[in-house]
């Protein structure tokens, strides 16, 4: 089965909700309330797409660290089986205007297959071929921008949660 990456485009008030309760969230999925959100599963390509635009450094200056947000200034301190983090509805949209300004051939660029082998990134080994993992990625990344997007002409806040 593994770690699957999900985001959830919520409102300002449902983030303001579980910053506030904080460990006091013991079902982070209930305060979710997925019927008024919505979501995408970007499945195992998560520290891949980390990897990517932050080379390992989870400390990466936004928006590039905040693609897929795992710094510890996005980490939510809940009581839940899973780490989950968040970006501000104004994090968000840099995170779109980053994304919507790289092509393929950008992300072609940036992709370092044998870093991700050496830095041992979760779901990439040596076993696998270079094009399969980078189609893999780039599949999750194409829908994760128009997620982004969504999220940011929405005014949507993020939260994003490995399971």
């Amino acid at each position: 089965m593994g770690m699957c990456g999900t985001f959830v485009a919520v409102e300002d008030e449902v983030l303001q909700r579980i910053l506030n309760e904080g460990e006091e969230v013991e079902d982070l999925l209930e305060v979710l309330d997925l019927e008024r959100c919505f979501e995408i599963d970007i499945d195992k390509s998560w520290d891949a797409m980390n990897y990517l635009f932050c080379r390992g450094n989870y400390n990466q200056n936004s928006p590039m660290g905040d693609v897929v947000p795992m710094r510890e200034k996005n980490y939510l301190n809940l009581d839940v089986d899973c780490d989950a983090f968040s970006l501000t509805n104004q994090e968000v949209k840099e995170v779109n205007q980053y994304l919507q300004g790289l092509s393929e051939a950008d992300i072609r660029q940036m992709f370092d297959f044998r870093g991700m082998v050496k830095e041992e990134v979760y779901i990439v080994s040596q076993e696998d071929e270079e094009e399969e993992i980078f189609a893999y990625v780039y599949f999750y990344l194409k829908e994760l921008k128009a997620f982004y997007q969504k999220a940011a002409v929405e005014g949507k806040a993020v939260v994003f949660y490995i399971m």
